[in-house]
């Protein structure tokens, strides 16, 4: 197929039902980044997207090598976002940190992971992986890195260093009440940590399986949801923040879910055998049979972007209007990859 490239602004296809009032969905918007469906693609375009209008507006365009990850976060109107960079060599840390907002496209950090994903904080702060490749081991064993998380001053670039890991990866897993939320996995195991986001003191610790994915946290009861494989099964697991402690929320031997926390307190998540989204103990499937994944909600969880991977063809991004269950699709043949809803504080999995 021969797809096309970068193309003009995106169509978006609005569904709503007669109940849903412009008022409800007039000041939301969502941040996505778009890149062609193309395995040689060189750019992607941060966008903004209207729902109740479907106008998109352009933030700026990042260039990048064939291949690259494009991953993102937002805060305040702006969105940061961690892309390759042109290095022929390792890309493990050849990633760079933008900011992109309404002034264009500003680099604001280099040496960041690659395919990770910025956390913009609510202290401020942009905090990001970023490290230096160790000596390729002799013994088969994984390579051991030298790994920080640093905190990004968002203007002006200024780089604090919060933590400090022998290891193979930092994962950026939230922030809770003045916390970050760490996914750390080296020789010794996999462990969700929590770091004092000003001192990167450790202030508790928990050994999970090196598995855990699609971190996201419910501030309100001071939990965070995250996937895991436990044995044969994918897991869906709650950690206390409190006590530090765990819970198994539901397994499923047959795929892995995607699970979002949602501001009621309950869990949105990949319904079983592809089957669409589980909310509230009900399945869900305005899109039909495919593996859908909640990926980020309005502060009021009257919206949530949910990635749809249908049994043939592309991956799609919608809104979902969860009063109505009625859908926005984002974008046509481009890859849409929903950064998080503007002026949103919950952010998105992680």
């Amino acid at each position: 197929m021969n797809l096309k490239k970068l193309g003009p602004a995106i169509a978006v296809a609005v569904a709503f039902s007669s109940n849903v009032s412009e008022a409800q969905s007039a000041s939301v918007q969502l941040a996505v980044i778009a890149t062609p469906h193309d395995a040689d693609a060189t750019s992607s375009e941060v966008r903004v997207v209207t729902l109740d209008t479907g106008a998109s507006r352009a933030l700026g365009v990042l260039r990048h090598p064939p291949g690259a990850v494009v991953r993102g976060d937002t805060r305040s109107g702006a969105v940061f976002v961690i892309t390759d960079e042109d290095d022929p060599g390792d890309r493990s840390w050849g990633a760079a940190l933008y900011r992109v907002d309404g002034a264009g496209v500003h680099r604001l950090a280099a040496g960041v992971g690659h395919a990770r994903r910025p956390l913009a904080s609510a202290d401020g702060w942009v905090y990001v992986e970023r490290g230096a490749a160790g000596p390729d081991p002799t013994d088969g064993r994984l390579r051991v890195d030298d790994v920080n998380l640093d905190a990004v001053d968002p203007a002006t670039g200024a780089i604090r260093a919060v933590y400090t890991f022998k290891g193979y990866a930092l994962h950026l897993a939230g922030e809770q009440a003045g916390s970050l939320l760490v996914y750390r996995v080296g020789p010794q195991g996999a462990e969700v940590i929590s770091l004092d986001a000003r001192s990167g003191a450790l202030k508790s610790t928990i050994a999970v399986p090196p598995f855990a994915r699609d971190f996201s946290v419910d501030d309100a009861r001071r939990t965070m949801v995250f996937a895991d494989r436990r044995g044969d099964a994918w897991t869906v697991e709650r950690l206390d923040l409190a006590t530090f402690t765990l819970t198994t929320l539901s397994s499923d031997p047959d795929q892995q879910c995607s699970p979002l926390a949602l501001v009621d307190g309950s869990v949105a998540r990949t319904a079983p055998r592809r089957g669409g989204l589980w909310i509230g103990g009900k399945v869900i499937a305005p899109l039909g049979a495919g593996f859908d994944a909640p990926l980020a909600s309005t502060d009021d969880g009257a919206w949530l972007s949910v990635l749809h991977v249908p049994g043939a063809g592309m991956d799609e991004t919608y809104a979902l209007q969860s009063a109505t269950l009625r859908m926005i699709k984002i974008g046509g043949v481009e890859r849409i990859d929903a950064v998080g809803f503007l002026g949103a504080g919950r952010g998105g999995v992680r």
